[in-house]
């Protein structure tokens, strides 16, 4: 993965009236690995240059006060609108006058992915050149974006400039003890300002985290709605108990969790992808389509395993929670799969198995439709084992194939056409579909 660097040099520069703008002008270059992000053309000199001279103070503000939703707040397809998620992950919201580019920052749990786009600024003069999409280590991302704020919070100091909003987001931040930072992580990945909740809102959250396992805050928070999480957590606690009841043996799962290993020290969706590879050899299925929701059962069971056998359908569980649960008790495991067609709830279930088996025991998962780490790698695996990309690529036609070859290729497999086309384009096996 490559790294975000903030490179700047203090100067001095024409006044604005604004003492903390003034105090913190800087020469800026931005890059993501050997990529320059700030790489402009400057049409008025006609040359090429790759830093800004901006106040970095609008920056250090709009990072403070977005600093929770910019390391836990997941994109979640139907809930995080582009108007209300994009002001808290997109750079350009900082402008505040001055050029920035517009860097998109997106959490997904270990990693971060920054992308960003050419533009140009006809206000400014100047057109930023390069685009790209990168990945960050989260903790590497933290630690730059950190020193960015530090830096610019005793630039502030020694102009003696105090009482900013800046540095009153910053330095409750960095006071907030292990409690704090938990709830601050849960309101954001609800798509909340933790210091803007109403008390009752904020009670809700807390007594919300003590209510379901631990070890899916995250997946819960990530599609839970703030102003239904009451039901949401009632929701999901009869999910798990019920999922628990029809828990029974899966010793054909049990023994796949143990021989079968993969590299997780990669992008979630090729371990997901690498991972199916080797569940599909290890298990014989070469390219052999799965028909139906009983043939993943089959190939998942032994005949006397019964905790596939007596997966659960579920529909009473609110809508946008999640679409699968995998609850473990006592050395058993069950399996719950929001009721929809049969292709749907084949994929869910093969997300569910991923969680079963990368997973430690007795521990419980959901299969969300958040664009994290760990739903990425699931939705990877299940795309993988139901439309192997090695077989895809031997029943294509050539590089440009119609929705018809499409619509071919899913029913052969038994899957979504939205299944195949990600195949088809996420392993480049053709260069346009028409």
């Amino acid at each position: 993965m490559d790294e975000l660097a903030f490179d700047f040099e203090w100067v001095s520069a024409s006044k604005t009236g604004i003492p903390e703008h003034d105090a913190t002008w800087a020469d800026v270059r931005i890059a993501v690995g050997s990529d320059p992000v700030t790489q402009i053309f400057d049409t008025r000199a006609s040359s090429v240059r790759s830093r800004l001279r901006i106040p970095l103070y609008p920056l250090a503000e709009w990072i403070a006060t977005n600093w929770w939703f910019l390391h836990y707040e997941v994109r979640r397809t139907g809930r995080s609108t582009s108007a209300t998620y994009d002001r808290r992950h997109n750079m350009r919201f900082a402008r505040e006058g001055y050029a920035l580019p517009a860097l998109l920052i997106e959490p997904q749990g270990d990693y971060t992915t920054i992308r960003w786009n050419n533009e140009d600024l006809q206000h400014y003069d100047i057109q930023f050149m390069s685009s790209g999409t990168k990945y960050v280590k989260g903790n590497a991302f933290s630690d730059e974006i950190g020193r960015l704020l530090n830096s610019v919070e005793q630039r502030l100091e020694d102009a003696c400039v105090h009482n900013t909003l800046f540095q009153n987001e910053w330095d409750a931040i960095k006071q907030a003890d292990d409690d704090e930072k938990a709830f601050c992580q849960a309101a954001a990945q609800l798509g909340c300002d933790p210091y803007a909740l109403t008390q009752e809102q904020q009670q809700t959250i807390i007594q919300s985290a003590s209510a379901i396992p631990r070890e899916i805050h995250s997946a819960f928070y990530q599609t839970a709605d703030i102003k239904q999480l009451n039901h949401n957590v009632n929701s999901l606690k009869d999910a798990v108990e019920r999922t628990e009841q029809v828990a029974d043996r899966a010793q054909k799962l049990h023994t796949l969790r143990h021989e079968v290993t993969v590299s997780t020290d990669e992008l979630p969706w090729n371990v997901g992808y690498n991972y199916a590879r080797h569940v599909r050899k290890h298990i014989g299925l070469n390219g052999q389509p799965l028909d139906s929701l009983d043939d993943v059962v089959d190939v998942f069971s032994f005949s006397d395993d019964n905790a596939l056998n007596q997966h659960r359908n579920f529909s009473e569980a609110s809508p946008d929670l999640f679409d699968g649960l995998v609850a473990t008790a006592n050395e058993k495991v069950g399996f719950s799969i929001k009721d929809a067609r049969d292709n749907s709830k084949k994929f869910t279930l093969c997300r569910s198995i991923f969680q079963y088996l990368t997973n430690p025991a007795q521990s419980t998962h959901l299969a969300t439709r958040a664009l994290s780490e760990e739903q990425q790698k699931s939705r990877a695996f299940a795309a993988e084992f139901l439309a192997p990309s090695q077989s895809l690529e031997q029943m294509i036609s050539g590089p440009v194939i119609d929705e018809n070859e499409v619509e071919d290729i899913a029913e052969h497999y038994g899957v979504s056409t939205y299944v195949v086309i990600h195949q088809l384009n996420n392993h480049k096996l053709v260069s346009n579909i028409v």
